[in-house]
């Protein structure tokens, strides 16, 4: 894949690109414009914590097997070119996640989600996390603080292309 400038912004793959960010590379979703955030990614959504509370470092999933892939996982955010990506000891299991601002009526209140959950002033909603072991075969989830890489750093220019053989 190329930008509008003839740049090679990295190997285009059915919707994503791996771009090399300095000593890391990372699958982006991309499109015509330019990298665009992940589509279930919820500006609401502040992180996983290892407390019950919604206390502590803020942490992002990833599959328990992402350490050993080639390319990093990540998300990239509402915020045009702002990518998270995995930055900090891992930590098997989330205890609670917090969404602020909580959205409003006719979503169930904070108090009587199914998990639990618990108002956090002066909008949030702390609710408890319940994991299952992942299905045969499939890499569990893991949780790590995380790091924001700005995509904007590495100069591309949209409109994207890709051009054949």
């Amino acid at each position: 894949m190329k930008d509008s400038a003839g740049t090679v912004v990295g190997a285009w793959n059915a919707g994503l690109v791996t771009v090399n960010a300095g000593d890391n590379f990372f699958a982006v979703t991309v499109d015509k414009s330019g990298f665009v955030p992940s589509s279930f990614f919820d500006t609401s959504f502040k992180g996983y914590f290892e407390s019950t509370d919604c206390t502590g470092t803020p942490l992002l999933a990833w599959p328990s097997d992402f350490a050993t892939r080639l390319v990093a996982p990540s998300l990239t955010t509402d915020v045009p070119g702002v990518l998270y990506h995995p930055a900090g000891p891992i930590v098997a299991h989330a205890g609670s996640r917090l969404v602020e601002p909580f959205p409003p009526p006719p979503v169930v209140p904070c108090e009587e989600q199914s998990d639990g959950g618990t108002i956090v002033p002066p909008d949030g909603c702390c609710i408890l996390v319940h994991e299952s072991p992942p299905p045969a075969g499939f890499p569990g989830t893991v949780y790590t603080p995380y790091a924001a890489f700005n995509l904007g750093a590495l100069g591309f220019v949209p409109p994207f292309h890709v051009e054949g053989p």
